[in-house]
């Protein structure tokens, strides 16, 4: 038997940014797995907690999303889950005296069993690839629109290669500063 809490993970090219591979049970019922256990976070992630969890629908291919996050003192900590469908996930370092600054790296989220750690200081956005996307994030601050950045997912300066034509997106979004 296969130990449901193991969580594998995986770094990428901005720190802080983390790819969180689960380990499943599987048998001729299916498959199981722990989409969060904070036990096992807490090892790898010391004092993370997450105070609020969110659901996004996306019934259209192409529909976009973000690029969202918080200034301090509400910088959050984002864990994003496509818990069905896909994605085409983006992340946007925005920590100024970071090596990365201004960076963005992309991944494919198609399986619940894969999820990326998004840190304070990085804004988040996403593209849906199939349809009924849904998307599952914990975050560590509740929303508050004070504090919240909202960059522009067109931005040239990011040049982010959105994978499929644009069906959908909010007015807010689509009228965000750039950079």
């Amino acid at each position: 038997m296969v130990n449901t809490s193991e969580i594998h993970s995986e770094f990428t090219s901005i720190e802080g940014v983390t790819l969180l591979k689960r380990e499943s049970f599987q048998d001729n019922r299916g498959s199981f797995f722990r989409l969060l256990c904070t036990e096992t976070l807490s090892d790898s992630f010391p004092g993370l907690t997450f105070v609020q969890s969110n659901v996004s629908y996306n019934p259209t291919p192409g529909t976009v999303r973000g690029l969202h996050g918080q200034k301090q003192p509400y910088s959050e900590t984002k864990l994003v889950t496509c818990i069905d469908g896909s994605i085409y996930d983006v992340v946007v370092d925005m920590r100024e005296h970071s090596p990365t600054f201004l960076r963005h790296e992309a991944f494919s989220l198609t399986s619940p069993s894969v999820s990326i750690m998004v840190p304070p200081g990085c804004v988040h956005g996403f593209q849906t690839t199939r349809p009924g996307s849904i998307v599952h994030y914990n975050v560590s601050q509740k929303h508050i629109p004070e504090y919240e950045i909202i960059i522009n997912p067109f931005d040239p300066t990011l040049a982010i290669h959105w994978p499929l034509p644009v069906s959908l997106i909010s007015p807010k979004d689509n009228g965000a500063p750039y950079l």
